[in-house]
């Protein structure tokens, strides 16, 4: 079983003004993710997509506002879904080569984790005649999700991009991340981890916006209640922790 929590607004730098969700299994917080992923390093996760939560994700975006998240699940399992008024759904791929493919055969938006010297002093990388573009937030002072890109809404957020994005290894598992050993997950430790791990313990999905939590049934209704409440415009980040994979009890 897998639980969701939702608040509004977010503390943390990267998406403070945001509204964030994290995702967890019950028996591991890694539950929720594919055995694949090359962050994980925990030997838990799934193979298989929650269809259900997948079409809550998709649908839940705030009115006047932006929606967006990432998923080491293969595209093809969840790219039809990108589209207008949808929440953007972008590859995590595993490297800059795959992520520039990508966008490049116009499957999916794309991001990807690069080493810590990657960019060089460098805003952006040519891959192929594919962009790879570094996260504002991490170079441009004032920049987070909650205003990136202006009007046109976050780089992350652009359903049609025809660059991917390069977020830079960070955290205490950075080492990892920038290697080619298993794990490296940026949310396995830190105020993202704290938050992931309380997720995993937590007996329901629950949903804040300030005035405490409320407990859901579901996360396909937690996604729905919380979005309702959200104020306009608001920019929603789904599972800063955890994908969009099936748990078992």
């Amino acid at each position: 079983m897998a639980t969701l929590k939702c608040s509004y607004p977010s503390a943390a730098d990267k998406t403070a003004g945001c509204a964030v969700t994290y995702r967890a299994g019950s028996r591991s917080k890694y539950d929720t993710c594919p055995t694949g992923c090359p962050l994980n390093g925990s030997g838990c996760g799934t193979d298989q997509v929650d269809l259900e939560y997948l079409e809550a994700v998709s649908c839940a975006v705030p009115r006047q506002g932006r929606a967006l998240t990432y998923s080491h699940f293969p595209p093809e399992q969840w790219a039809h879904l990108n589209g207008p008024r949808r929440t953007v759904i972008n590859w995590s791929a595993p490297s800059p080569e795959a992520a520039a493919r990508c966008v490049a055969d116009r499957v999916a938006p794309a991001v990807t984790v690069v080493p810590r010297d990657y960019w060089q002093g460098r805003k952006h990388v040519d891959i192929d005649g594919v962009p790879l573009v570094r996260c504002l937030a991490e170079y441009v002072d004032g920049i987070n999700c909650s205003n990136c890109g202006g009007r046109s809404g976050p780089l992350c957020a652009r359903p049609n991009a025809r660059y991917a994005v390069g977020f830079t290894a960070h955290g205490s598992g950075a080492s990892k991340a920038e290697s080619d050993a298993q794990g490296g997950c940026y949310a396995d430790n830190g105020p993202a981890g704290w938050q992931w791990k309380q997720t995993s313990k937590a007996e329901a999905s629950t949903v804040n916006t300030g005035a405490g939590c409320v407990p859901y049934d579901t996360e396909a209704e937690a996604l729905e209640r919380f979005v309702e409440q959200l104020p306009r415009g608001t920019v929603l980040r789904h599972h800063i922790a955890g994908d969009m994979g099936k748990s078992t009890p």
